[in-house]
This record gives C-alpha cells, structure tokens and sequence, in this order.
C-alpha cells in the first residue's frame, strides 16, 4: 500500500559536468502513462510501492543542457507539471533557461541539502543499495541496509564529482561540510587529455583498467631494493607518482593507471583523514565520477584500498547504487511539501519489514538475500572477512577482474 499518493514529477540536478533529469511517473494516471510510454529506458530506473509509481533517471553532458531541455519537449514532459525544482550550480545559472524552454516555473534547491535527501532516500527507499568492495579479492560484496538511525550516524558522505566534497552526516537532514579537495574528477579529465591526448571519459576508464601504475610510478622496491620485503608495507605501492616515467618503458595505459591511483589514493587519504576527525566509520561515496555498479571498479578497488590502508582497517568505504542521481533525488524529496516526514515515514516502514529485532551495527546492516551477478555471470561462494565494525554477513561475492599486473 502506498504511503503517498504521488504526483507526476520532474526535477534536475545540473553539475559542472553532467545534468541528471528524474521523472516519476504515478500509477494509474492516464495522461503520464500516455507520455512516458515512449520514454527511451533510463540509465537507471526503479518502482517504488510508497509512491505508487515508476522512477526513470537520466543523465546528459552539463555542456549540451539544450540537449536535456529538447528531451523534455520532445516527450511532452513539461506538459505534466507546473512548476520543477532544481539543484546543482546549474539550476541557479541557467534558471531562466530552462523557464523559458519548459514553460513552467523553476524552484532551486540547495545542492548539498539535495545530496543527502537523496541519499537518505535511497538508503530507505531502494532495495539492496549499498555494497562494498573486497579489495583483496576483488570481488562486489552486497549488502542489505539501514539500521536504526542511533546505529547509522555519523557517516562521512564523499560527493566525488569534478571537484570532492566531505559531509558529515548525522541524521535524516542533518549535516555539515567538514572538508573537500579540488583534486577530483575533473582534474583527473583534464590530465588525462594533457598526458595522452583522450578526451573520451567511458575510453580513458577502458584504458586506465588495462595499464599498470608500476611502469610509471617510483616504487617503495625501487628506492630499498630488496631491504622493502622487510618494510612491513607492500614494495608495490607508490612512492611517487609518475617518479620512474623517464625510467621504464611504459604505455599510454599505464600513464592513465598511474593518474587514476594519484588522484583516487590522494581523495582516500584525506576522506579517512576526515572520517577519523569526526568519529566516522564508515565512509559512503557517491558522484558519477565511480560509474555504475559494477562499472570503475579499479577506482572503487583503489579508493576501497585507501581507506583501509590509511585507517589501519578502522573504516570502510561503502558504495551505492544510483548514487550519480542523488541530487535529483533528494530535489524529488523536497519537491513534497513534508519531506522530513517523508523520509521519516519511509524509514519506518523500511524498519518495520526488514529489522523487526534490530541489532547494534554500523550503517550496513547484512547481506542481501538476492544475489547480484557479475556481467560474466561469475559467482564465488567465498565468505571473506571484510567488517570490523558492526555485523555484516556475508553472502556470495561477485568476482570482479583483478587489476592488468594481477592477471
């Protein structure tokens, strides 16, 4: 049964790199049906029982903004509104915009708010939305989520876009920005196309997941010989970025592997940092910059590695599903007119049907009864140890492929 008799819905959520639009289409009502049934698939979608209706989230460049607007017109979604609310530096710059092509008037959202109504959203709203990854086994561990909220907060939120943000997050709207660090996607981008010339972002992410960073970087062996066995730290790792590339042979590949764990290594350091600065344990990323689930999984190996590395296996980098459109998420959230009740009731009825004996934990709370598969279709029956805080058993990992030098 529904708890919320939903409206049709458009919101956006316009980056400084891409521009997510969400549309929510009701059950029962004619006229959305009608439209939205020459909707192309979304990059993502979802049905929701408290709302009674289907979520369809897409994504287009922040560049060509003109692009999304035509997708709305072309499908006759603004015919279902009156008014859209907006978040991200987007909906404030180009507000007349996107008045002026939609027809209707725009409410802007302040984007960080927007980011954790989503995510809290996500937490209570989408089945099996969380998972972590096994660095050392390479493998997606998914879990099942939330437990009561005094075992949940605080959590450090990682918004990992063109530039990273750090919240910490204390309850359903509850927050504030501890840190960030200009070193994020967009550097990344921009030295990618200075170092090899690619500019494409699904290509330079195909490349780096082949090359090896050891071709490039001062190693921890390079610099102690065989004395780094003795170091109690892996002679592999990085001493320096890109220390050794007018030493070795190494490939364009490479130099994309090595960019990608400075940058990736660099974002985990200061995240634990600021994890152990508040009390946070575990430290849940977001930003289309990771890609989809089982997509970027050398960056989510690296970051996961980080933050175990740096915090002696005290913290735990946790992942979400659709975390690339929480802002347009969390503007769905504040585009109802109770939306901390909102959350608040969708909470419990999560707790209601899924914790009805709650446990002391941390923000995961157990393994998901239904098993996700690799694209390969590849399950390992292992039962790793990967939770040193809180209780998450663990059930049928997916086997990710290791990094190049692993293979």
């Amino acid at each position: 049964m529904a708890l919320f008799r939903g409206k049709p819905t458009v919101t956006f959520d316009i980056g400084g790199s891409l521009a997510k639009l969400l549309v929510f289409e009701p059950n029962n009502h004619e006229q959305a049906a009608f439209i939205t049934s020459r909707l192309p698939p979304g990059d993502a979608e979802f049905e929701s029982a408290h709302f009674d209706g289907k979520f369809r989230l897409y994504k287009f460049s922040s560049a060509s903004l003109d692009e999304c607007l035509m997708f709305v017109k072309k499908y006759e979604l603004n015919s279902l509104i009156t008014n859209v609310t907006a978040t991200g530096g987007g909906a404030f710059r180009y507000s007349q915009l996107i008045e002026d092509q939609m027809g209707v008037a725009i409410n802007q959202r302040e984007e960080m708010t927007t980011l954790v109504l989503g995510l809290n959203f996500v937490l209570n709203e989408v089945p099996n939305s969380c998972f972590v990854i096994n660095h050392k086994l390479h493998e997606i561990i998914p879990l099942k989520t939330f437990l009561p909220p005094s075992h949940i907060y605080p959590y450090l939120l990682v918004s990992f876009g063109s530039g990273v943000s750090f919240l910490l997050v204390e309850g359903f709207d509850r927050f504030s920005r501890v840190s960030g660090t200009c070193l994020g996607g967009a550097t990344f981008l921009a030295l990618a196309k200075l170092l090899t010339g690619e500019t494409d972002f699904d290509r330079i992410i195909e490349l780096t997941t082949a090359g090896d960073y050891r071709n490039c970087d001062l190693l921890i062996r390079d610099i102690y010989g065989g004395a780094a066995e003795g170091l109690n730290i892996d002679p592999d790792l990085p001493a320096a970025s890109f220390g050794s590339l007018f030493r070795k042979e190494h490939t364009k590949n490479d130099i994309l592997r090595s960019l990608m764990f400075m940058v990736c290594i660099n974002v985990a350091h200061l995240a634990s940092h600021a994890a152990t600065s508040v009390g946070a344990k575990d430290i849940v990323f977001c930003g289309h910059f990771l890609g989809k689930e089982k997509s970027h999984t050398v960056m989510k190996e690296t970051l996961s590695f980080g933050i175990d590395f740096y915090s002696g296996s005290e913290q735990r980098a946790v992942f979400i599903r659709h975390h690339g459109f929480l802002g347009a998420l969390g503007a769905f959230v504040q585009h109802h007119p109770s939306h901390t009740e909102l959350l608040y009731d969708l909470h419990q009825a999560f707790v209601r049907r899924t914790t009805p004996n709650p446990t002391e934990g941390s923000l995961v709370s157990s393994i998901s009864s239904e098993s996700i598969h690799s694209e390969d279709d590849g399950v390992i029956n292992t039962m790793p140890e990967i939770s040193p805080f809180g209780s998450a058993e663990i059930m049928r990992p997916v086997s990710l492929s290791p990094p190049a030098h692993l293979q």
